[in-house]
């Protein structure tokens, strides 16, 4: 597995900060990221060619965040998140 797949907790929290206007939108490689109501986390939708849904990423307080996945990959997708 390539180095560029592995995802850690800081990268995703610092996604979080990135997203400081309500309604922004962040382009990435596989679709785009949105700010969650409220800036506590954030929606990643994927690239019609990617996969079908999307994944949510919130901070519920400190040291405590969930991710809530609800889609089909289309092509194949190496993923590995270390906590």
């Amino acid at each position: 597995m390539r180095a560029s797949n592995l995802i850690h907790i800081n990268e995703l929290i610092a996604s979080v900060s990135d997203l400081a206007d309500p309604g922004a939108k962040v382009r990435l490689d596989n679709g785009w990221r949105t700010q969650i109501p409220g800036g506590y986390g954030f929606r990643h939708e994927y690239e019609e060619t990617t996969a079908r849904g999307a994944w949510e990423f919130r901070l519920l307080r400190p040291g405590l965040s969930i991710a809530i996945v609800n889609y089909a990959v289309l092509e194949e997708a190496r993923r590995r998140h270390i906590m």
